[in-house]
């Protein structure tokens, strides 16, 4: 992980983002750590160039993408994939090491950085200790520099004291001084005072290892340890019983005690077991029980495994294995026989915590007395480590098998698949320690790169076994990983990808691995065989952009007389490729005046169908030290290496449910139902619509007919009335009686020369009603829902014509006609027939 002061964690493939481009704040330290600056990046400009000049060079272009036959190889030194560059550039970038280690559970394993903050942050309030934290940029680097020098392995509180020590030098005046190394004291008692410091290396993965193979149950076994010497002072109690019912002697002479107690009668009183001898079975079975459970501290809280090394890894000179595995019992296995040799190896060494187990579960029965000759001796003749619980299989310490991933692709391959389908829980640390990647170009079409063994996916095909494949510039998803795999009681296989450079400090190791994540040469996944659903056995998320085929990133270039643009840049296969300077040289620099249609970017080169490929060549984008952007050709031999590599993530993506064609399928299934669904319930409201909208227009027609028949006729009394017929449940009341028969004419309601003829008759637009409540609240006996939780009208005659006035004023949906009044002696009704109108 590459890390900036903005963004603590900020990945390796976010490392152009603008935030992680910023330059670093200076500090007063020996070693310090420099961020590139904000990069911007310009096009190449091209040179008149003639047509036929242009023909020529596209029959160079096309031959090299052929054959990869590369007349203009010097032309391209210097030239850097993108994404790396600015760090290519630099002696050394931030990172997430060093790593602090814990041996107290109050404490996690975590960056230092990380502790550093967190720590800060939980005992200091906003604004407080303000000097200690513009200076802890200063400790960490302090710190830093001090694992650098002491072998990239050293103990916490010897690198802590030491920064202190310096930073508490800083020269500080009066009282802020005091403050200043009050404060320093108060953050170094917060701080953890026991575990170790890791800085990247590639022994990194072996140190992770040991740790976890000492520290990781400890506390557990140490408790289990002290539960066994309870069971151990239990059955001495047994054992203690029996020897004083053994001693009794009731034979001797008591003399005038003899006549006065009758001892005979005396043991019918006692409980039967006291009364009773215990069965010499019984006896032995306890004593060797006590023998057996004599060991556990040797076995467990003295010893931390048993590790087997390959012969040939442990010829290895950049790991000095007797300082590495120091308190660990080692062999060194036989050449093509490790794998063997780690099988025998469990076997013996499961046999005394076999027994132990054993003795444990039968001293618990002994000392409840419910031990059953008849049903457990049976059970217990054949019990073996199978028989475990998770927590006994968790107290074991492991056996593990260090080897070379080449070896166990190799000549150990059918070993391997042997050790893992035992279903032994031994755990393999394989140390992918890759040369060079090179390609032969001379090679012939029946020769071109073949599909690369996964040691990973083979150990996935036996299902049960716990699979983590993991790379050393992430230092947190490889310590988890390895955490999670010790603590399984399956086999486990931890494929570590390590730098074939012993330079620990080199910024370009760190870069090589990282780019082999984004590339998709090596990606990183766990896959947890106890999960019960085979999708949540899988985690990818430690890859970036693990949602798509290859991580995009943004950048800004500048185009000559065009001002600025935007480009998308995929980091390939072959941007990773590229970054070793000599594989960058071996691709075919095209010069922007030969730049055409015919040149496009490999990860669309690898999108497209067979008949649309004949004329094309994939490129590319490097850049120069000048940040100039360059387009470089691609031959057709890294093309098949970047498809394998594309189809090997494609895999690892679908096992972990992403872009799995049976979930895209599933998603498109649900949704056309919904669209199904929806459709069909639009359609039945539409047509509902178009029911009541037909309704209102016949209602409107005859009401219309009826106001133009009056007019024609000059028939004041055929004025619209209310139907009677269209109102229902009606009052008995004497007024309400009188109401249906009134006639209102013009004349009583003394309207003027201009008045509009107004429906008489009172009325609502259900269908529009959007089911407020204010009318059907306010009025329930004159307006009630329908089964669609709409408005219609019950019995007006339950309200004055102000209320229906006043309803309809409120009804946001104006969807109530009040028409005109039924009763003409209601009060106030000229000024109410005023108010109506605009709702009529």
């Amino acid at each position: 992980m590459v890390k900036s002061k903005n963004t603590p964690n900020e990945l390796f493939n976010e490392f152009l983002n603008e935030e992680a481009l910023k330059p670093r704040q200076k500090v007063e330290v020996a070693l310090e750590i420099i961020k590139p600056e904000t990069v911007s990046y310009k096009l190449a400009v091209p040179t008149p160039t003639t047509e036929e000049e242009i023909k020529n060079q596209w029959r160079v272009i096309r031959n090299f993408f052929r054959s990869g036959e590369n007349p203009k190889r010097n032309e391209s030194t210097g030239l850097m994939p993108v994404l790396p560059a600015p760090y290519l550039k630099k002696d050394e970038i931030t990172t997430d090491y060093p790593v602090f280690l814990s041996v107290e559970s109050k404490f996690d394993h975590c960056p230092f950085s990380d502790l550093l903050e967190n720590t800060f942050k939980k005992i200091f309030k906003e604004k407080e200790a303000g000097i200690l934290l513009q200076n802890l940029p200063r400790i960490e680097n302090f710190v830093r520099k001090y694992v650098v020098d002491a072998g990239n392995f050293c103990p916490f509180d010897v690198a802590l004291g030491s920064a202190i020590k310096d930073i508490s030098k800083i020269k500080i005046k009066g009282e802020d001084r005091a403050n200043f190394l009050k404060d320093i004291e108060k953050f170094k008692d917060s701080l953890p005072q026991s575990g170790m410091l890791l800085g990247f290396s590639q022994q990194t993965p072996v140190h992770f290892l040991v740790h976890l193979l000492k520290y990781q149950t400890l506390e557990k076994r140490k408790k289990f340890i002290s539960e066994i010497h309870v069971l151990k002072s239990g059955l001495n109690d047994l054992l203690s019983v029996e020897k004083s019912e053994g001693s009794k002697d009731h034979s001797s002479g008591w003399g005038i005690a003899d006549s006065l107690i009758e001892f005979k009668k005396l043991d019918t009183l006692m409980p039967e077991r006291a009364s009773e001898s215990m069965p010499e079975k019984r006896y032995e079975r306890i004593v060797n029980c006590i023998s057996t459970l004599d060991s556990a501290e040797s076995l467990l809280q003295n010893y931390n495994g048993l590790i087997f090394i390959g012969k040939t890894l442990s010829e290895n000179s950049n790991f000095n294995w007797n300082k590495l595995l120091e308190g660990i019992e080692v062999k060194v296995a036989p050449t093509n026989e490790s794998c063997t040799s780690a099988s025998n190896g469990f076997k013996n060494h499961i046999a005394g915590l076999v027994k132990l187990m054993t003795a444990v579960r039968i001293a618990e029965l002994e000392i409840k007395n419910k031990y059953d000759e008849e049903i457990h001796r049976d059970f217990f003749k054949r019990f073996n480590w199978h028989y475990f619980t998770e927590e006994e299989s968790s107290l074991c310490p492991p056996v593990v098998l260090i080897e070379e991933t080449q070896n166990l692709l190799g000549k150990e391959l059918q070993h391997f698949s042997t050790l893992i389908a035992s279903n032994k829980p031994v755990k393999v640390l394989a140390i992918n320690e890759p040369s060079p990647f090179k390609i032969n170009f001379n090679d012939s079409e029946d020769e071109l790169p073949s599909y690369q063994q996964e040691l990973s996916s083979l150990t996935i095909s036996h299902r049960g076994a716990f699979t983590l494949q993991s790379a050393l510039h992430n230092p947190v998803h490889l310590l988890k990983g390895i955490e999670s795999g010790l603590a399984s009681s399956t086999p486990a296989l931890f494929h570590i990808l390590i730098s074939p450079d012993s330079d620990n400090t080199s910024t370009q190791n760190f870069i090589n691995i990282s780019s082999a994540v984004e590339g998709r040469q090596f990606p990183l996944f766990t896959y947890s065989a106890g999960e019960n659903k085979w999708g949540s056995r899988f985690d990818i998320n430690a890859n970036p952009q693990s949602y798509l085929d290859w991580p995009e990133y943004t950048f800004e270039i500048t185009n000559e007389n065009k001002g600025t643009d935007k480009l998308e840049l995929p980091f390939t296969f072959v941007d990773f490729y590229a970054v070793n300077k000599s594989n960058s040289e071996s691709l075919f620099l095209v010069p922007p005046s030969y730049w055409s249609d015919d040149l496009i970017p490999l990860s669309e080169y690898l999108k497209l169908s067979t008949d649309k490929l004949y004329a094309k060549v994939p490129f590319i984008w490097l850049v120069d030290n000048e940040d100039t952007l360059q387009k470089v050709a691609v031959p057709y031999s890294l093309v098949i290496e970047a498809k394998e590599r594309l189809d090997f993530w494609n895999f690892i993506q679908e096992l972990g449910g992403v872009n799995s064609f049976h979930v895209e399928q599933a998603v498109n299934r649900t949704r056309n139902e919904m669209q199904e669904q929806k459709e069909k319930e639009i359609k039945d409201i539409e047509t509902k619509f178009e029911k009541q909208i037909e309704e209102v227009r016949t209602s409107a027609a005859g009401e219309a007919m009826d106001r133009l028949a009056g007019i024609l006729l000059d028939l004041d009394s055929i004025t619209s009335l209310p139907s009677v017929s269209k109102i229902s449940k009606p009052s008995s009341s004497p007024e309400a009686e009188e109401s249906k028969t009134s006639v209102i004419t013009p004349a009583k309601v003394e309207t003027t020369e201009k008045v509009v003829e107004i429906s008489g008759e009172a009325w609502l637009e259900t269908f529009k009603c959007t089911s407020c409540n204010e009318c059907t609240d306010k009025y329930p006996r004159a307006f009630k829902y329908n089964g669609d939780k709409q408005a219609y009208m019950e019995d007006i005659t339950t309200v004055t014509y102000a209320q229906l006035v006043k309803a309809a004023e409120a009804c946001p949906a104006k969807c109530i006609h009040p028409g005109m009044p039924l009763n003409p002696n209601e009060p106030g009704l000229e000024e109410l027939i005023v108010k109506a109108k605009p709702f009529n």
